[in-house]
């Protein structure tokens, strides 16, 4: 929007428009869930300072427990064996020493739950207030990444203690892979039975969680490229801090390894970590091609938000090169590395000039709160007519004897409210606003020059509010010259969305509602809750008592031979060496799988030939419900041209289980063998 001065009917003036971002699509919803989220920070803000409370910090939280998750992962290989048959085993010795092997596996555990919880928590945080609009879409787009990277390291790590849980993210795994058209063999029948589990896969899995961690670095990386001085680690006293809830909940609350893995058990339920297994409730129950369908289509939705949402561009901020001093300061305090100083180009003394990206440049403004000369700065709201049109409307207000109350407040802090004293001046950012603005309004009369940001220490430009604040205590240029103005005519506040402007405004001392910080305690409390309940979480799969028959096979039809006479146009196509009378056709006849229980055939099907020429073996997993109790079981397959003939021939009496599988497996080999 453009800038507008309306005088109200009293003497107070308002300056409107100061967003300087495209509108979102469904922005009516999103701004309650950034106000709720904002009233969590307040309330934990109510019990712990800035520099210990997480909220503030998720991104640098998220890398903390990333990094301890990490350590202690290398520490576990110290007592883990990466062994199909000995791992579950190795993760049991764990559960018995809780005080060395069993308290670094469980700070493992939640140190890599707060993870993927923070990093959810910081998506949704970015989400809710709008911030991945304009050059921001690489921010997006890479923490998108790193977070599906961190989901798939904590889906391969649960394959690795061999428990219930893991056979079924093995079998998902194996289901959503065989719909992968590229793979010789069918994974899912490496699980049909215990000694069919194949080691080599299980280590290259192991090998897999061991190296995605460097890919989630690569990641993290490229998340911050676009950030100038990006707080990778929180302080001291938060990791500190951090690091001890982790151990007193890992003590408290230990990880324990479930029953072990068994192909020839059905479970119907068990406790999963919800974090990183919800996904459990869809390879369960869908099959390879529509969890495709299902991962594409969600990953496609969540790439596409920073283009699908966002309605218009940033306008990004401009040099006036006649204005433009070779100062450095806007190159300095430019939050996204969107300025830089390059050669001179208009022939002037100054050796420099800024050169702003248009591609990393987000409209903040902060880069016009900087420049003395108002050389750089939003072309369509110039920092020094605001300033001379503020100071005219400040004037025109003590003349008619109104001193009023001047309020530059961030576009997206909690909207202040006209009132006949007060003069409110929206701006994109706090940083926007230059101190010889704030200088030239407290001369021209103004009670009090109240420069409001959208939340301590969350500005949504990362450094606004910070760049502001160093300026008025005079740590950082263009800083507010003191001994011009009086030091209490000028305050600093906080208004982030839903805060209690009135009160914040009036100069009311800091103080909390009744019951905040017991609301602050609870918030936090709930965190450790849900991150242990998570862990925990009860799970039912999509099986039920009824016993199962298992057939598979992988075996090659029999090769045929057909010999086929050339035609006269054929044999003019080839060169005269090779020109002959027939052509040999070769290919594997189909197998053939009949099954029978009791004497009623219950399946009966044909299995082409693998492979892209189709020469390659034919490949069979059949899953058949039958009724407890002893049954007669008669398998038939046939692999050669007759199609009434089945060369290989079973028959026994089983006694089937409830809550079992049993599987028949064939091969050329072997032949058939019970599991």
């Amino acid at each position: 929007m453009s800038t507008a001065l309306v005088p109200p009917p009293v003497a107070a003036v308002i300056v409107v428009g100061a967003d300087t971002e495209p509108t979102v699509r469904g922005e009516r919803w999103l701004r309650p869930l950034e106000r709720c989220l904002a009233a969590l920070d307040r309330a934990v803000g109510s019990v712990l300072p800035a520099d210990v409370n997480p909220f503030l910090q998720l991104g640098a939280v998220a890398n903390w427990s990333f990094l301890l998750a990490v350590v202690t992962g290398v520490a576990l290989l110290l007592f883990y064996t990466p062994s199909v048959h000995q791992a579950h085993a190795s993760m049991l010795a764990m559960d018995q020493a809780p005080w060395t092997s069993g308290l670094v596996r469980s700070v493992h555990r939640y140190t890599s739950d707060a993870c993927l919880a923070m990093v959810l928590l910081h998506a949704l945080k970015i989400f809710a207030a709008r911030r991945f609009s304009g050059p921001r879409w690489w921010a997006w787009l890479t923490g998108a990444f790193a977070l599906v990277t961190l989901w798939l390291i904590g889906w391969l790590g649960y394959w690795l203690p061999w428990d219930q849980a893991a056979q079924h993210v093995a079998e998902g795994s194996a289901r959503a892979l065989d719909a992968i058209p590229v793979f010789v063999d069918q994974l899912e029948r490496s699980f049909v039975a215990d000694s069919e589990v194949n080691s080599l896969l299980f280590f290259l899995v192991f090998f897999a969680h061991m190296l995605l961690p460097l890919i989630v670095g690569v990641g993290l990386w490229l998340h911050i490229t676009r950030l100038a001085r990006a707080c990778f680690l929180p302080g001291r006293r938060l990791m500190l801090w951090s690091s001890v809830v982790f151990v007193g909940v890992s003590l408290a609350a230990p990880a324990v390894t479930g029953a072990p893995a068994a192909m020839g058990v059905k479970a119907t339920s068990f406790a999963i970590d919800a974090w990183y297994l919800a996904p459990l409730w869809l390879t369960d129950r869908l099959g390879g091609g529509w969890l495709w369908l299902f991962w594409v289509v969600a990953g496609a939705v969540l790439c596409s938000v920073p283009w699908l949402l966002v309605r218009g561009r940033i306008r990004p901020a401009t040099v006036d090169l006649a204005k433009c001093h070779s100062c450095n300061k806007c190159s300095a305090d430019c939050p996204y590395l969107a300025i830089t100083m390059v050669p001179r180009t208009d022939g002037r003394r100054y050796l420099q000039q800024a050169q702003v990206d248009p591609a990393a440049c987000v409209g903040c403004g902060i880069c016009a709160g900087s420049c003395d000369t108002a050389g750089v700065g939003l072309a369509w709201r110039p920092g020094d007519e605001i300033r001379e049109a503020v100071v005219v409307q400040v004037e025109r207000a003590v003349a008619g004897g109104n001193a009023p109350q001047v309020v530059f407040v961030c576009a997206h802090a909690a909207p202040v409210a006209v009132a006949a004293d007060r003069l409110v001046v929206p701006v994109s950012c706090l940083g926007f606003v230059h101190m010889l603005t704030v200088e030239f309004t407290l001369k021209a009369g103004a009670r009090e020059a109240v420069l409001a940001s959208c939340g301590d220490g969350n500005c949504r430009y990362r450094e606004g509010d910070l760049w502001t604040r160093a300026r008025l205590s005079g740590d950082r240029g263009p800083f507010l010259r003191r001994d011009r103005v009086a030091a209490e005519r000028v305050r600093a506040v906080s208004l982030p969305p839903g805060a209690d402007v009135a009160a914040v405004l009036a100069g009311a001392p800091p103080r909390h509602p009744v019951g905040r910080p017991l609301v602050g305690l609870l918030v936090l409390a709930s965190t450790v809750v849900l991150t242990i309940v998570g862990s925990f979480a009860p799970y039912r799969t999509a099986h039920d008592d009824n016993p199962e028959l298992v057939v598979s096979f992988k075996h090659p039809g029999q090769l045929t031979e057909e010999r086929r006479a050339l035609t006269a146009e054929e044999k003019a196509a080839l060169p005269v060496h090779m020109r002959r009378e027939f052509d040999l056709v070769r290919a594997r006849q189909p197998v053939r799988l009949r099954i029978t229980v009791d004497g009623r055939q219950v399946l009966e099907r044909t299995c082409a030939p693998s492979g892209i020429w189709g020469d390659g073996n034919a490949i069979a997993l059949e899953r058949l419900v039958v009724p407890a109790g002893s049954h007669r079981v008669d398998v038939a397959i046939g692999d050669g041209a007759d199609p009434s003939v089945y060369e290989h021939l079973h028959g026994s009496v089983v006694t089937f289980v409830a809550g079992r599988r049993h599987a028949l497996l064939f091969d050329r080999q072997t032949g058939f063998r019970w599991h």
